[in-house]
């Protein structure tokens, strides 16, 4: 399989749009094992198996031997072949990595085969911030030719890609979480309020997330929200927003747009 497959990219965006849809998943799967190449029947493997352990753990359902063994070959799966599946840049910032003293892998927050959720710094999310790859400067070296030539990862900008301009073509993300923002506690005499700000600073946004967060233009540069939970609720569905009108997809109904 490559990702310039028309039919692959084709069913994978049909995951993308519908990302609460398994069926969508499963033909994609199904088409991965028609190819027959081991890879692809591997990957076809680790979609279903996480939607059946996904479905058993949200069905309240006791934990049987059959659904254990599961979750092992499932994580062992991932653990493999994730840096393949997700690239390495997400494979780490999604904190896939090995359980505590070595033991079985977490696998974080790939889900139902794909990555839905991820935690990462707005930094991270937005790109700010030199190229790692470049250092800056725009440009690599061609090791083969010896010639300076325009830096792939920064597309020539020297600036780090966010995973706003990327994951979202790629994996059907449902949740963000930036782990450096944190709504500031407004306590009154009346009521305790959680806000987000537009600017900079630990509870302040830039305008391109905070925009996603009013419900109209006439909404004044702070939001409040009555709890915690529902301002990062309200943050997850900004980002996803932005994310998702980036990659060219429909904004998800819970996702407030300008």
């Amino acid at each position: 399989m490559t990702d310039d497959d028309d039919e692959y990219r084709a069913l994978l965006r049909a995951v993308l749009e519908q990302p609460e849809d398994d069926t969508a998943r499963l033909i994609l799967a199904d088409w991965l094992e028609e190819t027959c190449e081991m890879s692809n029947v591997i990957r076809a493997k680790f979609i279903r198996l996480s939607i059946e352990t996904y479905r058993h753990d949200v069905s309240g359902l006791q934990n049987d031997d059959g659904h254990l063994m599961n979750m092992l070959e499932r994580c062992g799966l991932i653990w493999t072949h994730g840096e393949d599946w997700f690239g390495e840049r997400l494979f780490h910032q999604c904190r896939i990595k090995k359980g505590p003293d070595g033991g079985v892998p977490n696998a974080g927050k790939a889900r139902r085969g794909f990555v839905d959720r991820i935690e990462c710094t707005l930094a991270e999310f937005m790109g700010f911030g030199k190229c790692r790859s470049c250092d800056g400067d725009g440009r690599t070296v061609d090791d083969t030719a010896g010639r300076w030539s325009k830096c792939q990862p920064c597309k020539g900008t020297g600036v780090s890609p966010g995973l706003v301009d990327t994951i979202f073509a790629e994996q059907p993300v449902t949740d963000v979480l930036l782990t450096d923002r944190e709504p500031y506690e407004m306590l009154s005499s009346l009521r305790t309020e959680y806000v987000w700000i537009r600017g900079y600073g630990s509870a302040v946004l830039p305008d391109l997330i905070h925009m996603y967060l009013r419900v109209n233009p006439d909404t004044p540069s702070w939001i409040s929200y009555p709890t915690r939970q529902d301002a990062l609720a309200a943050l997850s569905a900004a980002c996803v927003a932005l994310g998702r009108t980036s990659a060219g997809l429909g904004v998800l109904a819970k996702a407030k747009v300008p």
